[in-house]
């Protein structure tokens, strides 16, 4: 119990450290694209380009894949869940995420990765669990 709380705590925070590292990368190769303190007081926000919000969806996606993956790994065996809880736990968040960036970015670019990213979480996971003999066949084998 305790090692499949884990491996979904984990597998959530790998994806939000790659997120923002990759953000924070995309921070400092182009700040122009990003709106400055003085921009979100005066409620004056522009909209990232289209490109740099494929960009981000292409990321997010594979970031998602990549924690589903991760938390299936850590948590052993071939289980499904540890996937699906952690792509409960990314809409939980999207949720979150989506009630305060509203204004700030375009509608599309939200809901689209409020839906592929848990989508991409949970094939992640599945790769995993194809990867991974299942507990029966490795005995057998024994």
């Amino acid at each position: 119990m305790f090692r499949s709380g884990m491996s979904v705590f984990l597998g959530f925070v790998l994806m939000a450290i790659l997120v923002m590292s990759y953000q924070m990368v995309l921070w400092m190769t182009m700040p122009d694209i990003f709106p400055t303190p003085e921009q979100i007081e005066s409620g004056d926000i522009p909209l990232m380009p289209i490109g740099i919000n494929v960009l981000m969806i292409v990321v997010d996606t594979l970031i998602g894949a990549f924690g589903g993956y991760f938390s299936v790994a850590i948590a052993g065996g071939s289980r499904i869940g540890h996937a699906l809880s952690l792509a409960v736990l990314v809409i939980a968040m999207s949720l979150l995420s989506l009630s305060q960036s509203l204004a700030l970015e375009t509608v599309w670019y939200l809901w689209l990765r409020f839906l592929l990213v848990p989508i991409c979480v949970v094939g992640g996971g599945v790769l995993r669990c194809t990867q991974q003999p299942s507990t029966g066949a490795t005995e057998a084998t024994s």
